[in-house]
């Protein structure tokens, strides 16, 4: 019988590590971003959505301040009013997105393709598009 309950404490122990572990991998900033169905606000400050495939997503008014979105699929998007100051958008797909009253002021944006987004509107203080694909983007 103590044989039984020492393998039965190894095993609870086991797989509570085991349930912990993953989670350890995950960061602060992913954990606690959920983008939101629409008509709901998504909030992810500083949240690492590298590569993510994001295109056609509904993201107005969405907090995104210091989110990393390099190399993500953002084509067809609509970000009107969305807080990407100081996020990372390098290499990003933006391609016919809607960036109309967007906060960008800061943002990284070196290399990302733009082609045909609206930007109407938009806060581009301090923002670095070097090498950015503009054509056919709308500022005014």
């Amino acid at each position: 019988m103590r044989r039984l309950c020492v393998l039965v404490a190894f095993a609870v122990a086991a797989a509570g590590f085991a349930t912990v572990a993953p989670a350890a991998r995950v960061s602060p900033a992913a954990a606690h971003c959920t983008i939101a169905p629409k008509h709901e606000w998504t909030v992810c400050p500083g949240a690492d959505l590298t590569g993510r495939n994001l295109a056609g997503a509904d993201l107005r008014n969405a907090n995104l301040a210091g989110a990393d979105l390099t190399g993500a699929t953002l084509t067809g998007a609509n970000l009107a009013t969305a807080n990407l100051m100081r996020g990372k958008l390098a290499r990003a797909h933006l391609d016919v997105a809607n960036l109309s009253f967007a906060k960008l002021a800061g943002a990284a944006s070196p290399g990302a393709t733009l082609s045909g987004a609206s930007l109407i509107g938009a806060n581009l203080s301090g923002a670095d598009l070097s090498g950015a694909d503009l054509t056919g983007v709308n500022f005014s």
